[in-house]
């Protein structure tokens, strides 16, 4: 691993293989949700 974990406590919640449209679409449903809440 690239980033090897320095304790127990951390763990990767999600590993994106590459594909950006993921993050992007991942950020924008967080964000209208945010801004809903606001």
């Amino acid at each position: 691993s690239n980033f090897p974990r320095q304790s127990d406590d951390e763990i990767t919640l999600f590993k994106n293989g590459g594909g950006a449209h993921l993050d992007l679409m991942t950020s924008r449903y967080i964000l209208d949700r945010w801004r809903a809440k606001q």
